[in-house]
């Protein structure tokens, strides 16, 4: 079994499907024309298409993309990309998660890092990676580990898919302030702040950043999660900042919104 990119099947079930698409697609050459940044954080209202454009990420840096770009604006933006299709992608949602107790939260997250691992499964028996990496890749995938495994889970699997491939990941998260809005004024939510800031921080505040690129989205801006200091690497950008205008919006439309893209032929 090799890379398969769950986290890339609502952009490509809407493009397979024929339904009109809102093209976000330039958001892919915004972010590589920016040569100050390896990580994004992009923060927007619930309702404005970010699980949709980290799915439309996910489709053009994987794998197989196929032909669900050719009539899409990337394509005369960036045409014979040589990034298109180039590379695993790691796709991480942390919303809907058991914040009831520490000990849930921590127990659910595992079960979705082994279920993130599972989409790896190239990686089971690797002959590019160590005896001991192929034990650790086994043990996740097992759900097993203790907190400190759980930590570093998103860095481990983004090394050793860096190893395999010989390239690092796009490295795409979701929902990355849920737990702690679902947590909040509870007295769970120190613990499940300092779990999410370890695997966060882990890997993105890496001095030798083991992705090739790393794009997070959510509501909630940087400043008010209490996780500054663990990702104040990330170049974030909010709904009323300058670099981004017209990637995001409503289904339907705000001003901006590039024409929708009906069935491809």
């Amino acid at each position: 079994m090799d890379d398969t990119c769950g986290g890339a099947e609502p952009f490509r079930r809407i493009r397979d499907g024929g339904s009109l698409y809102a093209d976000r697609s330039p958001l892919v050459s915004r972010i590589l024309e920016r040569n100050d940044a390896e990580a994004f954080l992009f923060t927007r209202p619930h309702g404005f298409g970010k699980t949709l454009a980290l799915s439309m990420l996910a489709a053009y840096f994987g794998r197989d993309a196929g032909r669900r770009f050719d009539d899409l604006e990337i394509i005369r933006l960036r045409p014979d990309d040589p990034e298109m299709g180039a590379y695993p992608v790691v796709f991480l949602s942390l919303g809907g998660l058991d914040t009831g107790t520490e000990e849930g939260f921590e127990a659910d997250l595992s079960a979705r890092i082994a279920g993130l691992y599972g989409e790896h499964g190239c990686l089971s028996d690797s002959d590019r990676l160590s005896g001991r990496d192929r034990e650790d890749y086994r043990r996740m995938l097992g759900g097993g580990g203790d907190l400190s495994d759980l930590r570093e889970s998103l860095s481990d699997l983004c090394i050793m898919l860096k190893r395999h491939h010989g390239v690092g990941p796009v490295l795409l998260i979701d929902d990355y302030d849920d737990p702690l809005n679902s947590s909040r004024g509870s007295g769970t939510q120190e613990g499940i702040r300092d779990i999410v800031g370890g695997l966060l921080g882990n890997v993105l505040k890496s001095e030798d950043p083991p992705f090739r690129l790393a794009v997070v989205m959510g509501m909630t801006p940087l400043r008010r999660t209490g996780l500054s200091s663990r990702l104040d690497n990330l170049l974030e950008n909010g709904v009323s900042d300058k670099g981004f205008e017209g990637l995001f919006g409503r289904v339907g439309g705000t001003a901006g919104t590039q024409e929708a893209s009906g069935p491809m032929a």
